[in-house]
């Protein structure tokens, strides 16, 4: 478990992330499952990824709100500090569910046979 105790403006966040449960990781996934399709990519990774990463293993608070009832828009309102520091911390606590991105190079050899046929 980490704690984290965090003011950025005028929002504090008091948070306990902890050591992913599998009904934390079910919950993760059905967080998930409901980011359905956006036009914007960076909202569908947020809503895929970022805020059921953090949600699903976290308690405590945001702005006096519980972590639980905090929703999707109110996460991309957060001051970009909490964000990071809150986000980096399930990734220490949780390293299995960091989204793994393929490396530029793999992107590019996958590219280039597409192409080369």
């Amino acid at each position: 478990m980490k704690k984290l105790n965090l003011t950025a403006g005028n929002v504090t966040a008091r948070l306990e992330i902890c050591e992913a449960t599998t009904l934390m990781g079910l919950r993760r996934g059905q967080l998930a499952a409901e980011a359905g399709n956006d036009d914007n990519p960076l909202i569908w990774f947020v809503r895929r990824f970022m805020y059921p990463d953090c949600l699903a293993c976290s308690t405590g608070e945001i702005g006096g709100k519980p972590v639980s009832e905090l929703s999707v828009d109110e996460f991309l309102s957060m001051p970009d500090q909490i964000t990071e520091a809150w986000l980096t911390a399930v990734y220490e606590v949780n390293p299995h569910w960091q989204p793994r991105l393929p490396e530029p190079a793999e992107q590019e050899k996958k590219r280039s046979k597409l192409t080369a046929g």
